[in-house]
């Protein structure tokens, strides 16, 4: 499955539910998919990628190609939570300082939403749920990633 999460179309992630997630078909699919972008976009695309237990004896397989964010030194009080330290998404420009965002990757804890607030403004900023999810996946998208997504799958 193709889930969007963020407002834009290239924020989303790939999704699988399987009892074997090593299992040599989906293997070959997901390495087929990051070669597929790594040929496409080079260096300037990274992945998210998860393998989430399930209480029934599945798992979730999650894969998101993400835009490769850089950390900013700022004037201290000008980042993210007033920190001296920022995150831009060199492929928009936008600065994770901008968006009200707890954390600014899309990663193993905060790519699901469970977001690790370290300062009580943060934690108001993650309480906003899936508002909050969808700004961040906007932060790290990729942009084109999802033409390129789809052109890969079509394929398959």
């Amino acid at each position: 499955d193709v889930v969007q999460v963020g407002e834009s179309q290239d924020a989303f992630f790939l999704s699988a539910r399987t009892r074997e997630p090593d299992s040599q078909a989906l293997l070959e699919f997901l390495v087929g998919f990051r070669a597929h972008f790594l040929r496409a976009f080079g260096s300037t695309v990274d992945f998210s990628a998860m393998c989430l237990p399930t209480a029934d004896g599945e798992f979730v397989v999650y894969l998101a190609p993400v835009a490769c964010l850089k950390k900013l030194s700022v004037e201290a009080g000008q980042g993210m939570g007033n920190l001296p330290v920022d995150f831009q998404n060199p492929e928009t420009g936008v600065l994770a300082s901008k968006l009200q965002l707890p954390v600014s990757s899309v990663d193993c804890s905060q790519g699901k939403g469970n977001v690790l607030a370290v300062t009580p403004e943060f934690f108001e900023l993650a309480l906003a749920g899936r508002p909050m999810l969808q700004r961040l996946y906007d932060l790290n998208r990729r942009p084109g990633a999802r033409v390129v997504a789809d052109a890969f799958l079509c394929r398959q």
